[in-house]
């Protein structure tokens, strides 16, 4: 059984192109608990973001209030290798700032992934390690023209006492066809900006004539550069209160590069580095999880994600909470509850 804390990967992971999320779960810092053979999770999760429980916010309240639910085929072998799948959909059910249309259901990408220990030191922590790609067939993937991703990682848990301590470091590398988000014109449908342009026959953003930004009939969004390599590090503690309550805290930390890189010239900032586009965003969760029965639990907690450095650059973010901007949603709350059947063969 997993429970997976159910943060919305806007505040620090939207599929392809922000830095991944890295939530730590119980598995992180205990044994694995899935059976082995075929196992089937089904994970429902209700998310609000901090400007929701804001009164009297005036203009600057924008409340945040999704639901999610996923599905998590996954096979494990007897000597620990465990093969995995993963799709989820979720829906705003407020009309807080975003791309898509209010109450839009979408999709996730398909998760794919295999992962199985690698050494266990006497009376030290256990090594384990993961592979992972996936199929973009989500609204965010076809839009940044994603063929696909390839994912590493590995992660080493050790107890101390009752506290599970782990530490994980990853990189992944993605795959687009385009460097830029673009759009297909043949659908028919307007390609509306970040600000809310409507566009209907005009390419907003510069191309080079044979470059990859744009090809064909297609919209390139000159905004956006999509992110070609990801390197993300956490760190993660447990403690079960009961045989069955655990307590859960994490610290992710992910720096990202863009395929395009740009050099310096006369009209560069004084501040500007000449090179690919870089950002580093930080994610801190807090988890409470409760097994009803071996094979439900449920779980609650908050997630926040966001930039290492606060808006105007003069300081670091508290990485776990937001005390400033609650209108940005940067703080997530969520209740979930996960199911898991193993099914017999």
């Amino acid at each position: 059984m997993t429970l997976t804390p159910g943060g919305p990967s806007a505040a620090a992971d939207a599929a392809s192109d922000k830095p991944a999320s890295e939530r730590a779960s119980k598995d992180d810092v205990t044994e694995d608990r899935f059976p082995n053979g075929l196992s089937i999770s089904l994970g429902g999760t209700m998310n609000f973001g901090s400007s929701t429980f804001v009164l009297n916010g005036g203009y600057t309240r924008d409340p945040l209030v999704t639901w999610s639910t996923s599905l998590s085929p996954s096979y494990s072998f007897p000597d620990a290798t465990r093969i995995s799948a993963s799709v989820a959909m979720s829906q705003e059910l407020t009309k807080a700032d975003g791309d898509d249309e209010p109450y839009t259901v979408l999709f996730s990408d398909v998760g794919l992934g295999v992962s199985r220990p690698i050494y266990n030191f006497e009376h030290g922590p256990k090594l384990s390690g993961s592979l992972s790609t996936l199929i973009p067939v989500s609204t965010a993937s076809r839009t940044d023209s994603l063929i696909t991703t390839l994912g590493a990682r590995i992660n080493a848990a050790q107890r101390v006492g009752k506290f599970g301590l782990s530490l994980g470091t990853g990189v992944r590398k993605n795959f687009h066809r385009y460097t830029h988000p673009v759009r297909d014109p043949g659908t028919g449908r307007d390609f509306v900006t970040r600000d809310g342009l409507a566009i209907n026959d005009i390419v907003t953003g510069i191309s080079r004539n044979g470059g990859s930004e744009l090809a064909g009939n297609t919209y390139f969004e000159g905004e956006a550069n999509n992110t070609s390599f990801v390197w993300a590090t956490s760190l993660g503690a447990s403690y079960p209160v009961t045989d069955r309550l655990n307590l859960g805290i994490s610290y992710g930390i992910a720096a990202s590069w863009t395929y395009d890189s740009y050099p310096l010239d006369q009209y560069s900032s004084p501040y500007a580095k000449a090179g690919h586009g870089r950002s580093e965003s930080q994610t801190g969760t807090l988890t409470a999880s409760y097994e009803a029965t071996d094979k439900l639990s449920f779980g609650l907690g908050m997630v926040t994600g966001g930039g290492l450095r606060s808006a105007d650059d003069k300081r670091f973010r508290f990485p776990f909470y937001a005390f400033e901007g609650a209108e940005s949603n940067l703080t997530t709350f969520f209740v979930s509850a996960t199911y898991t059947e193993a099914i017999p063969l």
